[in-house]
């Protein structure tokens, strides 16, 4: 990333394309979104449905692990629907402890409130980096930018992490592979649900070597009215962490 510019050569209006969006948000003099975060609506946007038949399946982890036999085959069958209806879903009592969830979202939030300086170490300069943060997506290619910053990290087959702040990593390495857990689950239940042996796609996926990544995402705040806009665009990509779902935030 090129150096942060000074107040005193650059307005705030006037964001570096790799300036990171927490510094951006966090200047003294800005009073309204930089031009290059500003997205203009489509004509065709429609309007999110309130409809209760379109909401997002949720699908009760615990049904798959303790129900009943009669439970656990009337959530296979709701897990198959949701794939094939919707292509996702939440997931509900995971066994994930909240403990853990709140320690990693204080992580996340550490990383993102290291130096710029700091951060830097881990930007990483290609694609396949094992470990890469940065701003919005690709930032030499886009003409309006994400609201965002963002840490990437390989976990699996081989676990990458950065090692700041202090004990981040391993309360990562403990998160993830508890992720992984429920994932290869979950694959088991999908499989039965088309009809195939549980196994079916661990097998054929190769899950033992294939590979796991943590995204996670930092959306600053904006706390004048006027720009509230512009970063709802955004932040209906973040996704949430809660103690029943399992899902991951990164917001201030």
């Amino acid at each position: 990333m090129a150096a942060i510019p000074q107040p005193s050569q650059q307005s705030p209006t006037q964001i570096s394309k790799m300036t990171y969006i927490k510094k951006v948000a966090e200047s003294p003099g800005l009073t309204f979104v930089p031009s290059s975060y500003a997205f203009t609506p489509s004509p065709n946007d429609q309007a999110v449905s309130e409809d209760p038949e379109d909401s997002i399946p949720i699908i009760d982890f615990s049904l798959l692990t303790s129900g009943t036999p009669d439970q656990r085959s009337q959530l296979i069958q709701e897990l198959g629907q949701a794939c094939k209806d919707w292509g996702f879903f939440k997931l509900i009592n995971h066994g994930v402890p909240e403990s853990l969830m709140v320690a990693m979202i204080e992580g996340i939030r550490g990383f993102f409130n290291l130096a710029d300086e700091e951060k830097r170490e881990f930007e990483g300069k290609n694609l396949l980096d094992p470990i890469s943060c940065g701003t919005s997506v690709n930032t030499s290619m886009e003409q309006v930018f994400y609201w965002r910053d963002y840490l990437k990290v390989f976990v699996h087959p081989e676990f990458h992490f950065p090692n700041k702040p202090a004990g981040f990593s391993e309360l990562s390495l403990e998160y993830c592979e508890r992720a992984r857990g429920l994932a290869r689950e979950l694959l088991k239940a999908i499989s039965e649900s088309l009809g195939l042996e549980p196994f079916y796609n661990e097998k054929v996926m190769n899950l033992d070597k294939g590979l796991q990544m943590l995204y996670s995402n930092f959306y600053p705040p904006v706390h004048n009215q006027n720009l509230q806009w512009a970063c709802h665009h955004i932040r209906i990509m973040a996704s949430c962490l809660s103690s029943h779902t399992m899902e991951l935030v990164a917001s201030n």
